[in-house]
């Protein structure tokens, strides 16, 4: 792919119209679109990319480009230039993936073209209507500027190199330049507050500031905007969202499945300094926690560390539990114990790579999920 001097704010891509997964010849159309949005969010990591799909495109055509980081997606057939400013205006995050994607509501009659139709097919129309997008964004005073990425959940149901997994991926990212968040969503049994030192200080010693703050140290009264000042720059650079201590109570704050998935939003669209961006949780072992399902239901990738025959018939079992409450994720297992996969994917790791921080397969891995 040939690169611009400067990097666009937005690409807007319309799809073949063939992306529905039929082949022509010896090519697959969808493949090629995949591929060719996959050079595009690498080669321009904090420019917004608007995909318009035809209105009967597949579902897996869709989910592939969700995995890419890309989630302004949209299925139509004919557009009129009118309607190109709401989709350039619409911002959509994962959130929007559990539910059905968006479809543009069209003007006139829909086939399964995807593009501008004829009589409104207008060069100087067009570049006026955007140059109006441009300037309503200049007024934008928004500070926030955030970059559409995938949040990685790792689970694993009996917590097995699960905080290990997490630790390690976060690192990874970080030493390729990533903007990194890590949040500790193990409630339960945060291991990685023990990992970063977090002090677990009680309400008696608490003077100015309640040193170790995190998600369970405000109870039910933690909200979104309280996560920028909870997070902590680690020396890794990883910034680190931790459970936090509990001021001396005991059990875990009676949280909603959505107060917590706020929580991570929040997170998720931080301000980046528009870097490439990771977002990595360490979701609890048992999904009937909300902070387990919060972390499960907004998640791009779900990864499955797996080191046992009877952790695999587990996870297999749960994630048939989740199936039945709609819940599917796209799941890739780390499988140390060289059995049949149960997951969407399988990676086959040696188990020494759980043992390094520097292992090189933790590269190789994180590039696959990613």
């Amino acid at each position: 792919m040939e690169q611009l001097s400067e990097s666009p704010d937005i690409f807007l891509i319309f799809g073949s119209p063939v992306v529905t997964g039929y082949f022509e010849g010896n090519v697959n159309y969808a493949k090629v679109l995949v591929e060719n949005l996959k050079d595009l969010r690498f080669n321009y990591p904090s420019s917004s990319i608007k995909v318009v799909i035809p209105e009967k495109a597949g579902r897996d055509i869709v989910d592939s480009i969700v995995k890419l980081g890309i989630y302004d997606i949209f299925q139509a057939g004919t557009l009129t230039v009118n309607q190109i400013p709401e989709i350039l205006k619409t911002h959509k995050t994962i959130a929007d993936y559990q539910k059905n994607i968006s479809k543009v509501k069209p003007e006139s009659s829909m086939d399964k073209k995807v593009g501008l139709t004829e009589q409104e097919d207008n060069p100087s129309l067009l570049k006026k209507i955007i140059n109006n997008f441009k300037r309503e964004r200049v007024s934008d005073d928004r500070k926030v500027v955030y970059v559409s990425h995938p949040l990685i959940t790792v689970w694993t149901p009996l917590g097995n190199k699960k905080a290990d997994t997490s630790l390690n991926l976060s690192t990874t990212a970080v030493n390729k330049g990533f903007n990194t968040v890590l949040v500790e969503f193990d409630l339960a049994a945060p291991l990685l507050d023990a990992y970063y030192n977090i002090p677990q200080t009680g309400i008696d010693e608490c003077r100015d500031e309640v040193k170790g703050a995190g998600v369970m140290t405000l109870g039910e009264d933690l909200k979104p905007e309280h996560v920028p000042e909870l997070l902590i720059k680690t020396k890794s650079g990883v910034l680190y969202l931790p459970a936090g201590n509990k001021l001396g109570s005991i059990g875990t704050p009676k949280y909603t499945v959505e107060q917590l998935k706020n929580v991570l939003q929040a997170v998720y669209h931080r301000d980046t300094g528009k870097k490439p961006s990771a977002t990595i949780v360490n979701a609890g072992g048992y999904f009937e926690f909300s902070h387990t399902l919060a972390a499960l239901e907004l998640a791009t990738t779900v990864v499955i560390p797996v080191c046992t025959p009877e952790e695999s018939e587990l996870v297999k079992r749960q994630l048939s539990e989740l199936g039945r409450i709609g819940l599917s994720p796209d799941t890739v297992e780390l499988n140390t114990c060289g059995i049949q996969k149960v997951c969407s994917s399988k990676i086959d790791l040696p188990e020494e790579i759980f043992n390094s921080e520097l292992h090189p397969d933790w590269e190789k891995l994180f590039n696959r999920i990613i």
